[in-house]
């Protein structure tokens, strides 16, 4: 039988249960609340990379293990869950890719730590492809959003 023995962890999630039951969502360090319908909690651990191009659906399709040509139907996802792979075959990056208004921008959602490897790793396999790769911190911020409203 596994214990845990972290008892920060244990004491979140205790709490979060007891909030969570009674509809209300627990603050986290950092969050904005608006009439207490939600919370905004900025994600300062992921990064925003763009792909941008005639050829970025293409070049990402031969790159991740999901279908990224279902974010350009106009009724698929706004974003999809995938992994980046080596040349072996194992998992080297986890992702989420979300699609823009302009058909030819992705942007993908990663770990700040591994962003410039993973960068990296995109310009690697960018060859003679009509595609830039750069980073969005600048233009936008990650949060998530929960709570009853949107």
């Amino acid at each position: 039988m596994n214990v845990c023995k972290n008892f920060k962890f244990l004491r979140i999630a205790r709490d979060c249960i007891r909030n969570l039951s009674g509809s209300r969502l627990p603050l986290g360090v950092g969050a904005r609340v608006s009439n207490g319908t939600y919370t905004l909690e900025p994600l300062t651990k992921r990064e925003l990379i763009r792909v941008h191009g005639a050829e970025a659906m293409p070049f990402l399709q031969g790159l991740v293990t999901n279908d990224v040509s279902r974010l350009q139907e106009p009724q698929g996802p706004t974003s999809m869950y995938a992994l980046f792979l080596n040349r072996g075959g194992r998992v080297m990056y986890d992702t989420i890719i979300y699609r823009t208004n302009d058909p030819d921008t992705f942007l993908l959602e990663c770990d700040r730590d591994a962003s410039s490897d993973f960068r990296r790793h995109l310009r690697t396999y960018r060859v003679r492809k009509r595609i830039d790769i750069d980073t969005v911190d600048d233009d936008r911020r990650l949060g998530l959003h929960a709570g009853e409203q949107l």
